[in-house]
């Protein structure tokens, strides 16, 4: 088969959303650049790498990498590109950038423009049609939530988990978050220890500890 098709390329693309929802921004950064025949990829590589850099705080290079995936946004290649035929590849670019610049936002203590970034990619991710598993890979819900918590909106923070687990039914992610929201806001203690309850359970078996909805 040919490689620069668009499933293949997304394909390729799924172990690095994985490392970027498990802050594995080391491993990110030692993977090569794909080929230039595989825009997609490229393209879901750069936003990857910047999300390591900011993570790292290295802005510059964050800034870099994003402005990469803005331009790919518009590449003609991406743009004739649709995932198993239902989803946009430029809508998948989309969210990769808004996602990036919201984290950018957000380390750099730009908290309302990083809420704003966050709230536009959720907007195209509940637009995109339903797959499983989803096209976009993780819930930019956790990281919008875990952004409304540090920036003390905890009742908006609690809608934002809770319709995360209409869609993702006891997920670890969002049960945390709205543990973590219920606690914040302040006589709400019996409702946070039964959603604490609910994430044990569903983190029991996991490697990884969780102190809110994004590593």
């Amino acid at each position: 088969a040919d490689p620069s098709m668009s499933l293949f390329q997304h394909f390729y693309t799924i172990p690095w959303y994985i490392m970027v929802k498990f802050a594995m921004w080391d491993e990110l950064l030692r993977e090569p650049q794909p080929a230039p025949n595989l825009p997609l990829a490229t393209a879901i590589w750069h936003y990857t790498q910047g999300m390591a850099h900011s993570a790292k705080g290295n802005f510059a290079a964050a800034e870099q990498a994003l402005n990469v995936v803005q331009k790919m946004e518009s590449d003609t290649t991406i743009a004739k590109m649709v995932l198993f035929d239902i989803n946009k590849a430029a809508e998948i670019v989309r969210i990769a950038h808004l996602v990036l610049a919201g984290d950018i936002a957000h380390r750099q203590g730009d908290l309302p423009q990083a809420i704003d970034f966050l709230q536009q990619a959720v907007a195209v991710e509940d637009g995109l049609n339903y797959n499983e598993p989803p096209d976009w890979f993780f819930s930019v819900r956790h990281p919008l939530g875990d952004v409304l918590l540090k920036a003390g909106r905890y009742r908006e923070a609690e809608s934002v988990f809770r319709k995360d687990l209409e869609e993702y039914k006891n997920n670890g992610w969002a049960l945390m978050g709205l543990y973590q929201s219920l606690r914040k806001q302040g006589g709400r203690d019996q409702e946070a220890a039964s959603v604490q309850a609910r994430f044990k359970k569903a983190w029991q078996w996991a490697e990884v500890k969780l102190e809110s909805s994004a590593l």
